[in-house]
């Protein structure tokens, strides 16, 4: 699957450390699409991040034994993938990202998380970045995954475009007077 089109860039609403974070939970409400894929990392460990998905608000436990809806990585080291989506979802759902790297034989979790939020036309982009448990370096660059959030819009195919186009936009125009000009009765 190609990169997701999220539309155009509007801001960076966030770009923050949270040390002794390992995960981190993502509330969204509203019809969507979650997309994602793992962009790489400059781990020495295996990683891996456990996605938890609940229809429900954020503030419960999501990590019962067993509950794992899917997994990124695992027994590799930190390598790019192909963006991967899940249905589509309607009202509020909460995703957890919950990172682990493997050390002395086990799964530990991770330090904590760096976490970049943009926002676009059509969806919100995360990049989460965790440092791991095993080099205490503090560099947020160990694992790194992308999950993006499309908005998913539904229209009604059988309704008519009242008008007729008039005139293409001239540079001269104003906003309003363009969109006055555009359609006529």
């Amino acid at each position: 699957m190609a990169h997701p089109d999220l539309g155009r860039f509007i801001r960076t609403e966030s770009d923050d450390i949270h040390a002794g974070v390992n995960i981190w939970s993502w509330t969204i409400n509203g019809k969507h699409q979650l997309l994602h894929r793992v962009a790489g990392g400059d781990a020495g460990l295996w990683q891996r991040v456990l996605v938890y998905m609940r229809n429900a608000p954020a503030g419960q436990d999501p990590l019962p034994p067993g509950d794992i809806d899917f997994i990124m990585g695992g027994e590799i080291w930190p390598t790019p993938t192909d963006w991967s989506r899940v249905e589509s979802h309607d009202g509020t759902w909460t995703y957890y990202f919950a990172g682990q790297s493997h050390r002395d034989g086990g799964w530990r979790w991770d330090r904590g998380l760096r976490l970049r939020k943009d926002i676009h036309a059509n969806g919100i982009a995360l990049t989460i970045s965790y440092d791991d448990a095993g080099s205490g370096d503090g560099d947020y660059n160990d694992y790194i995954i992308e999950a993006n959030v499309l908005w998913v819009y539904s229209f009604d195919a059988k309704s008519k475009l009242e008008g007729t186009p008039k005139r293409a936009y001239d540079k001269e125009d104003s906003l309003a007077s363009f969109r006055n000009k555009m359609f006529v009765s």
